[in-house]
């Protein structure tokens, strides 16, 4: 084997190298973005599912007292308000609405 014959060889094997090692990066790189989408999407989960039973906590609350159960305070009020003016109206996405009461409300997990 010659020299000249030596070098094309070892150039075929560094480029055919350095496009296996773009592969494995490009490869590597969306297999991370996709572990970041999922961790994204669970935590999502999470703090959704959190603040539907926060949702519920106060639905549950503004029933009972529109119900005579207990008094309505100025806290009550003021949280109330916020709620109403929050962009999505009072949680009304997703089948959970604050105002309804709570044997009418349709179950968030169905």
């Amino acid at each position: 084997m010659d020299n000249r014959q030596a070098v094309a060889e070892y150039e075929g094997w560094k480029s055919r190298t350095v496009h296996f090692a773009n592969r494995v990066r490009e490869r590597r790189a969306d297999l991370e973005h996709r572990v970041r989408l999922l961790k994204q999407n669970h935590a999502f989960n999470e703090i959704q599912t959190m603040l539907r039973t926060l949702a519920r906590a106060v639905a549950d609350h503004r029933h009972a007292i529109r119900n005579g159960d207990r008094e309505e305070t100025i806290a009550d009020r003021m949280l109330w308000v916020r709620l109403d003016l929050l962009p999505h109206g009072t949680v009304a996405e997703n089948g959970l609405v604050v105002d309804q009461e709570p044997t009418a409300r349709s179950d968030e997990n169905a």
